[in-house]
C-alpha cells in the first residue's frame, strides 16, 4: 500500500472556549492514490479518546482527507446543538 501522512499540532478545543486546552499532536495516514484515510496516531496529555474514536469511524466509513474537515465541522456543530 503506497501511503503518505500529514502531521498536525493544535489545541484540543477552539481558543474561545474557556477551558483547560492542552495541545494535541496527530498524524493522519492515507493512501496516495485516493487519499482514503487508513490510520491515525495521536499524542496528548488530555484524554483524547473521542478523537481516536472519530478516526476509527472515519477509517471504517472510507473517509478521504478532503472530506475530513467537512465531516468534522458537522460533527462539532451537532455536538454543540445537543448541549
Amino acid at each position: 500500500m503506497d501511503v503518505s501522512y500529514e502531521d498536525y499540532e493544535d489545541t484540543q478545543f477552539p481558543a474561545f472556549m474557556e477551558v483547560e486546552n492542552p495541545k494535541v499532536k496527530i498524524r493522519i495516514v492515507y493512501k496516495k492514490e485516493d487519499k482514503k484515510i487508513v490510520g491515525c496516531q495521536l499524542g496528548s496529555s488530555y484524554d483524547a479518546t473521542a478523537i481516536i474514536h472519530f478516526f476509527s469511524l472515519a477509517i471504517q466509513k472510507g473517509l478521504t482527507m478532503p472530506e475530513l474537515p467537512l465531516v468534522d465541522l458537522f460533527l462539532y456543530a451537532s455536538l454543540q446543538s445537543a448541549l
